[in-house]
């Protein structure tokens, strides 16, 4: 059973790590990979500029990955926090009823998707 509270929280501070896909798929899939290289690409460029100073071109042109890979997870996680409860069990829950309590959305879901 896959909650939907949780997996907005996950989503929104471990997203650019990938994590919650770990959470939702039970496994580390490609798409995980693809949002953990960008993180990675721009956590190095963060280490460039502050060794090397904000004049390094590189790093310039680096650090704007991670921010790139935060904003997606964040709009994954508004997305996952704005589902309806039938369309979240149906994707992630299917051996629940369409109106189980796991894809409901409560006030913590909505302090993540705010």
């Amino acid at each position: 059973m896959k909650n939907k509270t949780v997996a907005v929280w996950l989503t929104l501070v471990t997203g650019p790590l990938g994590l919650h896909r770990l959470y939702l798929q039970r496994r580390f899939d490609g798409l995980s990979w693809l949002l953990l290289v960008p993180t990675l690409i721009g956590t190095y460029g963060v280490l460039r500029a502050r060794e090397n100073g904000l004049d390094d071109h590189l790093s310039w042109l680096l650090i704007p990955w991670v921010g790139l890979s935060v904003a997606a997870s964040s709009l994954t996680a508004i997305v996952y926090g704005l589902m309806e409860t039938e369309k979240w069990n149906a994707r992630f829950n299917q051996n629940l009823p369409a109106e189980s309590g796991a894809g409901a959305s409560d006030w913590l879901t909505i302090g993540g998707v705010v």
